[in-house]
Order: C-alpha cells, then structure tokens, then sequence
C-alpha cells in the first residue's frame, strides 16, 4: 500500500519536471500543443504533426499529415515517467507491431522512442486516422428517452466490431488478453463505416497465475494502473480467489459493452466490488431486445470464467441475428496465427506486400429457438445451448 502511493508521488513529481522543462524549451506553450508543427519520420514516411485531437493522462492524440502524400494519420504520444510507464508503451508498440492486421483493430505505420530529461521517455506511434467519434461518445449523442435507443440491428452490427477485433486477438498464438476494453477504446471510422479497437498497452501475452501474497500485490498494481474498475471481471476484483486472468476477462468488460449499448447504463452503477463479484444482472424489460440478445448478456457476464463464451463464440452468434442465419459456433482455435486464420477460411497471406483483412465466414446450421426463455444467472443453460 505505502509502496504503492510512494510509488505513484515519485511519478506525479517526475512528470512535473519534464513538464515544466518541455515546456520551458518549447516557447511556453502548453505540453500537449508544444508538439504541434514539429516533423518527424517513420521509415519513408515523413509526417508534419498538427493539431492536438485528445489527451488524456502522460498521453496525447495529435493528427498528423504526410508531407508527399497528404493522407492524415494519428500520432500518440506518450511520456513514460517511470520503468513501467515504458514498459507499458512498449507493449503497445509490439502488439501493433506482431498482429496480423484486422479491419476492426487501428492500423499501425510505425513508432519511435525519443529520450527526454531525468531518463525519461517519449514514444511515438503513427497510427490509423479514426475521424469519428469514440462509442462512448456516439452512444450519448442522443437524448436519454427509450425512443431515442439503439435498434436491435444498429446495437448488433456495432457490438460485432467490438467482438471481431477481441476474436482477433484472443485468436492469436498465445492468445492476446486486451484487459482494458471500453467505450472510450472504440474508435468509429467513417471511411471505413465500423468502429475499431486501440489502446493496447495493457493487453497480456500469458494467462496471470496468483499463488502467493507478492505476486496478488504485484498484479493489483499492475490493474489499477491498466485497467479500469467497472469493467473488470470479478477475478480480476478480487485476486484472492487465486483464479487465473485468462482472456476470459476480455468476454466480461464486452458484456459490461454490450449491456450499455441496449439500457445506457452499466450492469453494476454502483462500482462496487461487492455487486460485481456478486454478478447480478438486472435485466429491464424497456426497451424491449431479442431473447437471444439478452440471454448473451448474461452468458458474457459469467462469474465463472469458464462459463463465458468464447470471443469466437459470440462472434458467430452475432453473426447469425445480423444475417437471420444461424451457425454453429467455431471450435476453439489453437495453433500459429496462420493456422489460426485457416481456420476460419482467411488464411494470411502477403502478396505483393498487401495485408490481409481477417473475417469469420458464416456457415448454415439449424436455426435458433429465439422463444426460448432468457435464464437466470447462476443456471448451466446458455444460449449457445440453442445453436
């Protein structure tokens, strides 16, 4: 606990002095427009910072220009004050850098890292440009009346981009825990026409395995700098249960998603350990959405990590009510990343240096029962069992 607090004092004063210096160096302007005119290269591309999109913590979202071709991007910039600041960014940096590409995760063009004073570190990313808004945002644009709800339709198609990038992830060989999924992580493209994942400092290349005092005070401060509280799976909330952190944590803070888009508000308001541990869902019955829909709900909000569906899973699932098709769920994937995609009919493939966009086909099966009735949370059945 004091370690912690000392820990976090340290960082607070070290981000102050790089402030004031940066900012004394750079005519006085604030830290987050100091950057703006500044040019910088990744690889042959030379890009013209412009203006500050977002900030938010040691991190800022700039847009940024080529200087030959034009075309904009996003360029991230994170102070890292501290080991585990640069640690964090770094990780970022090499899930962009190994994941095949995927139409619903932001595009990666290349990164830098730049020393600062008092052994700091800056890293920058060039990113895809998301010109939309964040769901958090798209989500309460409108006003809070029930007519004003997401369609069934409109809430299906936007949750299947979430999904399609985490089945993305976790299809990967070992698979990538995310482990900080929220509205504000989800970037709606209008070139594109879909919403696409970003913020990958916190994901997980391993299953966390607790088993002694150290490594449960280890891993809490690892969460409360990574992750954010409402959306974390009850093994996560309480690390004495000694369960393993699986991608199965990914699956809950989608259900948390999943529950905001149809009732605009959380599953558990309070933020309470107690309620999320519990896993009492109140499910309302205004709007009114699909039995198959609502049971989903309760299916990814498992306090039973083994009891949630896969990413895969849901995808499919989602897959079958956007097209009134239904299919089987796909067995789990093991293998190499190739493998993996074959799987799924999209095997990666790098022609002529061009990527390959990853998407799970649709496969006939019989039809799902959608009268069944939605179970109550803690019972064996799941509506998978339907498929």
């Amino acid at each position: 606990m004091f370690r912690a607090v000392k820990r976090a004092l340290t960082e607070a004063a070290n981000l102050y002095d790089t402030c004031q210096s940066f900012s004394s160096s750079s005519s006085n302007k604030p830290i987050g427009q100091a950057y703006q005119g500044t040019r910088l290269v990744f690889g042959e591309r030379r890009v013209q910072v412009g203006s500050l999109l977002a900030e938010g913590g040691f991190s800022f979202i700039y847009k940024a220009t080529d200087e030959d071709s034009l075309e904009q991007f996003a360029l991230k910039r994170t102070l890292c004050m501290d080991k585990e600041s640069f640690e964090m960014a770094s990780t970022e940096v090499r899930v962009l850098q190994l994941l095949p590409h995927h139409h619903n995760i932001v595009r990666y063009y290349g990164s830098q890292t730049r020393n600062l004073e008092k052994e700091s570190k800056e890293v920058l990313i060039l990113l895809e440009l998301c010109d939309g808004k964040s769901l958090a945002e798209a989500l309460f644009l409108t006003s809070g009346k029930v007519e004003d709800y997401w369609s069934e339709q409109q809430i299906v198609q936007v949750f299947q981009d979430a999904c399609s990038a985490v089945a993305h992830l976790h299809a990967q060989h070992p698979p990538i825990s995310h482990r900080d999924i929220k509205l504000e992580n989800l970037l709606k493209s209008t070139l594109d026409n879909c919403f696409k994942l970003c913020d990958f400092g916190s994901c997980c290349f391993n299953n966390t395995e607790i088993t002694n005092r150290k490594e449960r005070f280890e891993q809490e401060y690892i969460l409360q700098k990574q992750s954010t509280f409402m959306y974390r799976a009850p093994e996560m909330v309480d690390l004495y249960g000694k369960r393993k952190l699986t991608e199965k944590v990914d699956i809950w803070a989608l259900g948390c998603i999943l529950y905001i888009l149809c009732y605009r508000k959380h599953p558990f308001e309070t933020g309470s350990a107690v309620q999320i541990l519990n896993g009492k869902v109140d499910i309302p019955t205004v709007p009114s959405y699909s039995v198959v829909l609502r049971q989903l709900i309760l299916d990814m909000l498992q306090v039973e990590p083994d009891k949630r569906p896969t990413a895969n899973d849901v995808v499919c699932l989602l897959k079958s009510l956007h097209t009134n098709q239904s299919i089987h769920p796909l067995e789990p994937v093991v293998g190499s990343v190739e493998e993996d995609w074959a799987c799924f009919g999209c095997v990666d493939e790098e022609d002529n240096g061009k990527d390959t966009q990853h998407s799970i086909p649709n496969e006939d099966s019989t039809l799902i029962n959608l009268e069944s009735p939605v179970t109550s949370k803690g019972t064996e059945k799941h509506i998978f069992d339907l498929l």
